[in-house]
């Protein structure tokens, strides 16, 4: 018989016990849907933490620039021309290049009243700044609030209950005693900057908010971000003026790509053709930071949680297994009076034992692709109920995991002909005479 005639005989087998085949299908299916759906959903919850990460907290796809020695980002000689950023932003594999400097002498005021440990920066492409509500600065006369500004603005203006304890406040808004802050209020309110311009004076000019910044635990809520006419640091190279900052950020476009993009990046600075090299000479001594570890280190933990959880998927695949070979072992012995009919008939062992694996095989690799189905299902309700009580995770995107689906429909064959084999050859080695006289 061709394989053909085997699957018919094995599928008409199957109709015909429809009962015992189903049991046998359900185990296999929820053992490979639990493997699905723990696999498909770590890998969409791995991708939205690294997301999140990489763009918002750690900015771990970002490579900052200091010079070496320097106190801090925004403690360093400003000598990194604006220049030398847009040649920046040419590199091979870069995605944007910015700088971020403080106005010099940068207070801010509700009213009549000044905020304190309120920072003013200023950046070249306001895109680099995670914002939580509202839109970015396009220009002059506008300004993107940190999520701590904000805070002390709308308590200024009486739009938010002030506490003397602000630890108990804070608790209390994390335990959902308090409603979280709408930080839209602040949106349109207007607010004095006063700073010192490029000439050096004291100059003065009201500000509309237009945006905050995403609250993060990573990111300093206390810096709040204007257009870069604000800022006054200029050095003249080859006879031209530039704005110069204290450091600058690289985002990549391909996490993978960050070490190559650094070398890059490095090579530039380093090199008689920019700007910062003109400007101080043989003294450049460059610090280049890429947070790329942090990234691996998440991922290689992801990998050890989604060991754990598909190791307890796998468990249940071998449950499920083990069912199948005691459900096959099962309709061995009630078919026993069957066996002895076709091998009275000149069925020979091979052909009954491929008859009863082709049959158990097949069951397992519907199970496999029911499995793969119900997994990516089960997956989704997963995510989304993750989505629903955890704090900070806007999605879980949906991630086809095409190497697990492979591994599933491959783990159903081995299932299958692993739990049918002994009750395969069992009905092979039965003695015809002896089944003919089953009851």
């Amino acid at each position: 018989m061709n394989v053909g005639e085997y699957l018919k005989l094995s599928w008409t087998n199957i109709r015909s016990h429809k009962l015992r085949s189903l049991l046998s299908l359900l185990g296999v299916t929820f053992g490979i849907a639990s493997v699905i759906a723990i696999m498909t959903m770590m890998q969409g919850l791995e991708r939205s933490l690294v997301n999140v990460i990489t763009q918002d907290l750690l900015r771990a796809d970002t490579i900052s620039v200091t010079l070496e020695g320097s106190f801090s980002f925004f403690g360093g000689d400003r000598v990194f021309t604006e220049r030398d950023v847009e040649r920046l932003r040419a590199l091979p594999g870069v995605r944007s290049a910015d700088v971020a400097g403080p106005l010099r002498g940068g207070t801010l005021y509700v009213g009549d009243k000044r905020l304190l440990d309120a920072d003013v920066i200023t950046t070249t492409d306001p895109s680099i700044v995670p914002l939580g509500v509202g839109r970015r600065v396009e220009g002059p006369g506008e300004i993107v609030l940190g999520a701590e500004v904000a805070e002390r603005v709308l308590k200024q203006l009486g739009l938010l209950e002030t506490f003397e304890d602000r630890n108990e406040e804070r608790r209390l808004r994390l335990s959902g005693q308090l409603p979280p802050i709408d930080y839209a209020q602040v949106l349109g309110q207007r607010l004095r900057l006063r700073h010192l311009d490029r000439q050096r004076r004291v100059a003065e000019e009201t500000l509309a908010v237009v945006g905050v910044v995403k609250e993060s635990q990573f990111l300093d809520g206390s810096d709040s971000y204007v257009d870069s006419g604000y800022y006054g640091d200029t050095e003249t190279v080859d006879g031209q003026e530039f704005l110069v900052f204290p450091g600058v950020f690289v985002r990549v476009a391909d996490l993978d790509q960050l070490l190559t993009v650094r070398d890059a990046v490095e090579g530039y600075l380093a090199g008689e053709g920019s700007d910062v090299r003109a400007l101080v000479g043989d003294q450049l001594r460059l610090d280049v930071s890429p947070t790329k570890e942090g990234v691996d280190e998440i991922r290689a933990n992801f990998v050890g949680v989604a060991g754990f959880l598909g190791g307890i998927g796998a468990v249940a695949l071998v449950v499920g297994m083990i069912g199948v070979m005691n459900i096959m072992l099962v309709s061995v012995k009630e078919r026993t009076r069957e066996i002895g009919v076709m091998k009275a008939t000149g069925a020979t062992n091979a052909f009954v034992l491929k008859a009863f694996l082709t049959e158990c095989t097949l069951i397992c690799v519907l199970g496999a692709l029911l499995g793969i189905a119900l997994g990516m299902l089960g997956s989704l309700g997963i995510s989304q109920a993750m989505v629903a009580i955890s704090r900070g995770l806007d999605n879980i995107p949906f991630v086809f995991a095409w190497d697990w689906y492979a591994i599933a429909v491959a783990a159903g064959l081995v299932v299958g002909i692993g739990s049918g084999m002994y009750p395969a050859w069992s009905a092979a080695k039965t003695d015809p005479i002896q089944a003919l006289r089953y009851e």
